[in-house]
């Protein structure tokens, strides 16, 4: 009986040895994230979906002579099974230009948000029910400006060490899509199809194949750059 127990007792202290060496990892992933989210921003033009006629210069172009409104999104990294997740959602059906797209959870400011910051938090909270704070934010991406709607749209990157337990809105929200962070780096996730942009014109785009959606636009730029940060920094640890 004696053996049993110490038997045991070793096998659950190698147990605790290898989660503590996976949570090691996972911490020293995010702190190597969060040193290249913060230094000098060179990825944003290197990906796919923003090269050329999607490039910055392009759009600083568009924007010139405008006054765009300001909106925040944010793209939220936790563990999951001992790997790093992320969400994303699928807005519902509606008689409307961002009818079922996919997007990162977020909005537009309002007056009484003190930053943009504040509104990346406040609409992340509004609709998918998790209360993110501030200081839990490690980064920020490029601003994306998108023409046809005049926004200028900041995304910002937050790390929170527990799974959350997400409480989507309905009204906003036609299903949550959680992922792994790898899955962007997998060789078959970013692929090409037509879509319709404005009177009935179609036009073939970039997009990532994530859980079976398309992946498009602002939210694939934004992922897109995000994608380039973790090729940067791929050769320290797994994701």
């Amino acid at each position: 009986m004696q053996t049993l127990n110490f038997e045991l007792n070793l096998f659950l202290f190698h147990i605790i040895i290898i989660l503590y060496k996976e949570r090691v990892m996972l911490e020293k992933r995010i702190q190597d994230l969060q040193s290249s989210l913060q230094s000098t921003n060179q990825f944003f033009d290197e990906s796919v979906f923003t090269k050329g006629k999607y490039g910055k210069v392009v759009r600083e172009k568009a924007m010139q002579g405008k006054t765009p409104r300001r909106s925040a999104v944010l793209l939220l990294l936790y563990p999951n099974n001992d790997k790093l997740y992320s969400v994303l959602m699928k807005r519902p059906e509606y008689d409307g230009k961002h009818s079922g797209q996919i997007s990162l959870p977020g909005g537009k400011y309002e007056e009484d948000d003190i930053d943009l910051k504040t509104t990346a938090v406040r609409e992340f909270k509004e609709e998918v029910g998790v209360d993110i704070t501030k200081d839990k934010i490690i980064g920020t991406l490029e601003d994306i400006y998108i023409p046809p709607s005049n926004f200028l749209v900041s995304p910002f990157v937050a790390y929170i060490s527990q799974k959350p337990s997400f409480v989507p809105d309905q009204r906003e929200v036609e299903r949550l899509i959680e992922y792994p962070i790898q899955r962007l780096l997998e060789t078959d996730v970013i692929q090409h199809t037509h879509q319709e942009i404005s009177n009935n014109m179609k036009i073939k785009v970039p997009y990532f194949d994530i859980d079976d959606e398309i992946v498009w636009g602002a939210t694939a730029m934004i992922l897109g750059e995000f994608r380039e940060h973790l090729k940067k920094i791929i050769n320290n640890i797994p994701i």
